[in-house]
């Protein structure tokens, strides 16, 4: 019987021996493949990329600070100009409205003596 049994293994055996060995090999590699996909350890390009990307991210941050920064600092400094303008604007204003009262207190001269006193004051001397 177990001759039988190992003329019967042989006969199978050398009939199909191609399409055993080659589901042999198709097994292993598909348990191979599955293997090496789900490994966790060799996640090492997911690790780089994801450090690529936040290295990115801190730079475009670090950049958009920057930047805004400076914007602020602008701001700030035409701010500043903007009040020392208001400043002078307030001050010709005032000086305006003092030469408005003077030319409306402005008379015109009553004498001699003091049409010569107004021509000194403004620098004029007389002629005799």
């Amino acid at each position: 019987m177990s001759e039988e049994k190992a003329g019967l293994i042989r006969n199978l055996f050398s009939l199909y021996k191609f399409p055993i060995i080659a589901i042999t090999i198709g097994l292993i590699v598909v348990t191979v493949i599955a293997y090496a996909a789900y490994q966790p350890s060799r996640d090492y390009v997911t690790k780089m990329i994801a450090e690529f990307v936040q290295q990115q991210k801190d730079m475009i941050m670090k950049d958009y600070k920057d930047a805004k920064k400076e914007q602020d600092d602008k701001i700030a400094d035409l701010q500043n100009q903007i009040a020392v303008s208001d400043q002078k604007i307030a001050s010709l204003r005032g000086k305006v409205k003092n030469v408005e009262k003077e030319i409306e207190n402005n008379k015109p001269p009553v004498g001699p003596i003091e049409l010569r006193d107004r021509f000194n004051k403004l620098g004029i001397t007389p002629v005799n």
